[in-house]
């Protein structure tokens, strides 16, 4: 019976994710569709995003090597070299883009890139218009 629970209401979070990002994108157009922007504020548009991101993100990745210390001890040394390379797919929102490395360290590290690339799209949709 506990499964059952967990699963049903753990699903709701995929639902949740898309409803987000539906409701952001139709924020985004509402608040800025009447604004005409030069370049240089379409591109200062996608580096403040970028600034939040990385506040948010940078103090938890020396929290997560820690925790990864902890967890592996000496394994961990072992095999650094992919654990740099996962945290820099983080810090580059590039972690969505690698197949297979979507869902790197844990779970919701691939939301920062997905937002950031939807930005981007954003971005591109601005440049057209």
């Amino acid at each position: 019976m506990t499964s059952l629970f967990t699963d049903f209401f753990s699903f709701f979070g995929h639902y949740g994710v898309a409803l987000f990002i539906f409701l952001s994108g139709y924020g985004l157009t509402i608040k800025y569709s009447s604004k005409e922007f030069s370049n240089i504020e379409k591109i200062h548009f996608i580096w403040k995003r970028i600034l939040r991101f990385w506040k948010v993100i940078i103090p938890l990745i020396p929290l997560s090597v820690l925790v990864k210390m902890i967890k592996y001890g000496n394994d961990l040394w072992e095999t650094l070299t992919d654990h740099i390379g996962e945290y820099l797919s983080i810090i580059t929102f590039t972690q969505t883009l690698i197949p297979g490395k979507e869902f790197v360290v844990s779970g919701p590290w691939w939301f920062f890139g997905a937002i950031l690339q939807l930005y981007i799209i954003y971005y591109i949709y601005f440049l057209i218009t």
